[in-house]
């Protein structure tokens, strides 16, 4: 039987490319709103991912991430 898709984990080069992702975006030498951090790093993979792959192919992308997360990461979880 074949690992569910949601079951996949990240790579170690997807992890470090995240990681340094965010430490330049949190780099700064005033304090740093976190959720903005976020939503500016979020902002800038939607847009990459639609040139790429289209706005249908980005979004799936982003869900499927979404979705493999969620079960690691309870501040992911939905209602």
């Amino acid at each position: 039987m074949s690992p569910s898709p949601h079951s996949v984990t990240p790579s170690a080069a997807a992890s470090d490319l995240a990681r340094r992702v965010c430490e330049r975006e949190m780099q700064s030498s005033e304090p740093v709103d976190t959720a903005a951090a976020a939503q500016r790093i979020c902002s800038l993979l939607a847009g990459g991912l639609a040139r790429w792959f289209g706005p249908y192919g980005s979004d799936a992308l982003i869900v499927r991430a979404l979705a493999s997360s969620q079960s690691t990461h309870p501040v992911l979880q939905t209602g």
